[in-house]
């Protein structure tokens, strides 16, 4: 996550490493970093690309999970004891079911990159990130309702996208519950389009932490109109 200062300025760095061929396809290291007050680099995120000639075919049909509605009198998905995301964050359209088996929902797509962005670099999205997002706030949901308490995204072992877009009218999300801690849980995360039933993309190894301190920063995400990002591309 990157912290934020009301009233200052942040700025962050994303930096690509040199391509290296392995296994028939281009790997390219790639990082998040920022500038402590100290002066000295912040690592964010770290992760690999793969760059491929051909899209690979998404293959599978969407995840066999126990159907249990969403517990009634919780029609209000956003609110601040449990999903605090503003107006523009708010893609959970309809919860379908949530056990301990996992959670599925469908999801809106998000608006065109020069809503959210002043000088976008694309005007699509490649990866939508309102519905990538969307995956995280349900796992969210899923932990208030195991757990009594919210959770964190901290690592995804793997992303594999199937479609050169996500569909404009939005997508359906199954997440499937491959481990559970006393402080964290796994998942795989699959978006399908909910029109035809196509595999979108695949989030693997997904990894959160859970755990009742968050709930004091969950309360604590309010930023003041002038804090701003600034993004360097190296």
């Amino acid at each position: 996550r990157v912290l934020f200062r009301s009233g200052s300025t942040c700025s962050v760095r994303i930096m690509a490493g040199r391509a290296e061929k392995h296994d028939g396809v281009f790997i390219v290291p790639v990082e998040l970093t920022g500038t402590a007050t100290s002066g000295g680099s912040i690592l964010y995120a770290r992760a690999e690309i793969l760059l491929v000639h051909k899209i690979p075919k998404g293959t599978g049909t969407p995840a066999d999970l126990p159907i249990s509605p969403y517990p009634p009198g919780k029609t209000a998905i956003y609110d601040q004891d449990r999903l605090f995301h503003g107006t523009d964050l708010q893609g959970i359209e309809q919860i379908d079911s949530c056990s301990a088996a996992g959670i599925t929902a469908q999801v809106k797509a998000a608006p065109k990159p020069e809503i959210w962005i002043r000088q976008p670099l694309r005007t699509t999205w490649l990866t939508d990130p309102l519905v990538i997002d969307s995956a995280f706030q349900l796992m969210i949901l899923w932990s208030f309702e195991r757990s009594g308490c919210g959770s964190l995204p901290t690592f995804a072992g793997r992303y594999r996208q199937f479609q050169e877009s996500f569909p404009r009218e939005g997508s359906r999300i199954a997440i499937k519950i491959t481990a559970e801690r006393s402080h964290g849980a796994t998942a795989d995360i699959e978006f399908y389009d909910r029109t035809s039933g196509a595999v979108i993309a695949r989030m693997e190894n997904y990894e959160c932490i859970i755990d009742t301190s968050l709930q004091a920063v969950f309360r604590r995400n309010q930023l003041a109109p002038s804090g701003t990002v600034e993004l360097e591309v190296a």
